[in-house]
């Protein structure tokens, strides 16, 4: 999945598309190996941390360019990548996506406690992701401690579900910073 823009990066790294798009890299999910006879149910859970201080307002562009922020950019990330979650349950219908967002500056917040990603709530996934906005300073460690809350409360969002073994449960966590 590589995360397109029709606007030109700034310093030439990225290579242009037969449609006149722009990588702006790749997000890649390996979805588990499955055998031939069946498709082994999975889940695949991402706990995401969007650094929403000030500093992600800055211009992120250069001259000539239209201007965008450092924070547009992380909104044009998530929500390709919602919306390139949402796109793949006819083709890999036994694994199940979640996502669950903190945003963080002086303060961290849970902006979206987990919840699965589908073709059905993308849009409202989305303004989620679209109302993260830049303020106040930035506190890691805040961002931390809620992530690591969150994923041990798993369990109060995420309906445990024995047909998936442990080993095909699989949990990531992006960080999104300047």
């Amino acid at each position: 999945f590589q995360l397109l823009s029709n606007k030109r990066p700034s310093s030439g790294e990225s290579v242009s598309t037969a449609e006149g798009e722009f990588n702006r890299g790749i997000f890649k999910i390996d979805i588990p190996a499955l055998s031939h006879v069946c498709r082994s149910p999975c889940r695949i859970i991402m706990y995401v941390s969007v650094d929403a201080s000030g500093s992600m307002e800055e211009t992120a562009t250069r001259r000539g360019q239209a201007a965008q922020t450092k924070m547009d950019f992380v909104h044009m990330t998530l929500t390709n990548m919602v919306e390139y979650i949402a796109s793949q349950h006819e083709e890999n219908p036994h694994a199940e996506f979640y996502i669950s967002i903190v945003s963080f500056d002086s303060f961290a917040t849970c902006v979206l406690s987990p919840c699965r990603v589908t073709r059905e709530n993308k849009d409202q996934l989305i303004e989620t992701v679209k109302g993260i906005s830049p303020r106040g300073g930035t506190n890691f460690q805040r961002c931390f401690q809620e992530i690591a809350r969150l994923m041990s409360a798993e369990s109060e969002y995420i309906k445990p579900d024995e047909s998936i073994h442990e080993e095909l449960i699989h949990r990531m966590h992006i960080f999104l910073t300047d």
